[in-house]
């Protein structure tokens, strides 16, 4: 959301002065009165204009501190927002990454257990054939040659 208040009061501020400057030059070239009235009345218009100038420099001036007060305070609201969003992903990808070492520990581990049950049954049959392997060659040994 864009705030243009300031740029408005400066404005106003600028064309208060601009008129006021036109004001006492035309005052000046059609004044009825003598000198003296004229500049005393010079003198109180340019008061009024200071202090209508410094009114609307104290109002500028309010508008902007309000303004900065409240860009401030959203500003701290959205990086409470960010780290927060930030500290939630960070926990959720920390809880995937562990789950998932544990899915692959599990499967590795459950790979292991096949592996060493296929070694294990390949070391019995290993054995078998080797026992049978042994007592056929002692049958024959033993078998008078013909």
């Amino acid at each position: 959301m864009v705030n243009n208040e300031g740029q408005g009061s400066g404005k106003f501020l600028l064309g208060l002065l601009i008129g006021g400057a036109i004001g006492a030059i035309a005052a000046l070239l059609y004044a009825p009165q003598r000198g003296e009235e004229t500049r005393s009345f010079l003198a109180q218009k340019s008061t009024e204009s200071t202090e209508a100038a410094k009114a609307k420099t104290g109002e500028v001036a309010e508008a902007l501190k309000t303004n900065a007060a409240q860009l401030g305070e959203r500003t701290a609201s959205v990086v409470n927002d960010l780290k927060t969003r930030t500290s939630d992903l960070s926990a959720s990808v920390l809880d995937t990454a562990q789950n998932l070492a544990k899915q692959g520990k599990a499967i590795v581990d459950a790979k292991a257990s096949q592996l060493q049950d296929a070694i294990s049954d390949g070391k019995e049959a290993f054995s078998e054939t080797k026992k049978h392997l042994q007592s056929a060659v002692e049958e024959e040994a033993s078998e008078p040659a013909a």
